[in-house]
């Protein structure tokens, strides 16, 4: 139970972020590091649920699925990013009253979080290429 509000916060905001972190790049690893790992060798292939189905593990990863067959949407995702960041801006300069100020001593918990992710991308950086 957290004594302040300023600790609430920061430790809903490590939760959140974890929680999220998980939920959206989860698959992303799976398919980078995993996926297509357990395979076998041609001839012998790993089966999944043992040589009664004969369903083999899978090796395709979804960039290799959807960029092959949709090389137009890196393209549409980079009008998709001008067009939204131009209804913000209209949003913000017209919808939208500007925040009161208010000081602070640091980032709170993002500091920790934005360290973690950075180390976490050298890792997975470093991993990804030396498999």
């Amino acid at each position: 139970i957290p004594k302040t509000h300023l600790e609430y916060e920061n430790q809903l905001t490590i939760k959140m972020f974890l929680f999220q972190f998980v939920n959206y790049y989860s698959s992303c690893f799976y398919v980078a590091f995993f996926k297509g790992k357990f395979v076998g060798y041609p001839g012998q292939y790993s089966y999944m649920f043992g040589n009664v189905t004969q369903l083999r593990n899978e090796e395709f990863g979804f960039i290799t699925l959807f960029v092959a067959s949709f090389p137009l949407a890196p393209l549409l995702a980079l009008f998709n990013n001008i067009v939204e960041i131009r209804v913000d801006a209209w949003k913000f300069t017209t919808q939208f009253r500007r925040p009161v100020a208010s000081k602070a001593r640091n980032i709170g918990a993002w500091q920790e979080i934005l360290n973690a992710v950075a180390i976490l991308s050298v890792v997975t950086n470093v991993s990804f290429s030396c498999f």
